[in-house]
């Protein structure tokens, strides 16, 4: 009885044995290919910045024992990006009040990149600044928050009131 379990037993190895010997032997090619598309954008989370009653010849910052807000910048172009800022549109105030653009003044307060940030507080221009400027790592595509402060140095001569201002953001490949 014993040669009789034997026989099925070693059947069933040489089909096993056989089975592995055929897939040893098959080979499959394949070709994968993956298209990623460019990425250059960028989002604020606040870009109105009002900074209430200010009495002449006072300083006003917003939060400041925090940013006021952050701009999200992404690109996967492997190429060097700039944030850059300004005040778009009119700065709202008193009637007849002639404060500039430089009297508003802006902080980058740090980033999760390993880009250039402008250092301390700088005053808007007429024209855009750059106040963040992107690293190796920054144009690989990941999301890199810069986080921001803002301040009003009202001059003794202006007059008191409500000041506001819009701020336009812009993420360019031109410095």
């Amino acid at each position: 009885m014993k040669k009789r379990h034997i026989i099925p037993i070693l059947a069933i190895l040489i089909v096993l044995a056989g089975s592995d010997i055929r897939a040893e032997q098959t080979q499959t090619d394949m070709s994968v290919s993956v298209v990623i598309l460019p990425v250059f954008k960028l989002s604020v989370d606040n870009a109105n910045i009002s900074f209430g009653y200010v009495e002449p010849g006072k300083t006003v910052e917003l939060y400041p024992d925090r940013n006021f807000n952050e701009v999200v910048c992404v690109s996967n172009k492997g190429n060097k990006w700039y944030l850059k800022l300004s005040i778009m549109g009119d700065i709202i105030g008193p009637q007849n009040s002639k404060v500039g653009p430089d009297c508003f003044k802006w902080k980058v307060d740090g980033s999760t990149g390993d880009g250039i940030l402008q250092e301390g507080w700088n005053a808007f221009k007429d024209q855009p600044v750059i106040a963040y400027t992107s690293g190796d790592m920054d144009t690989k595509g990941p999301d890199v928050v810069v986080r921001l402060k803002y301040k009003l140095d009202l001059p003794g001569n202006a007059i008191g009131g409500n000041y506001s201002v819009k701020i336009l953001y812009t993420m360019t490949d031109i410095p």
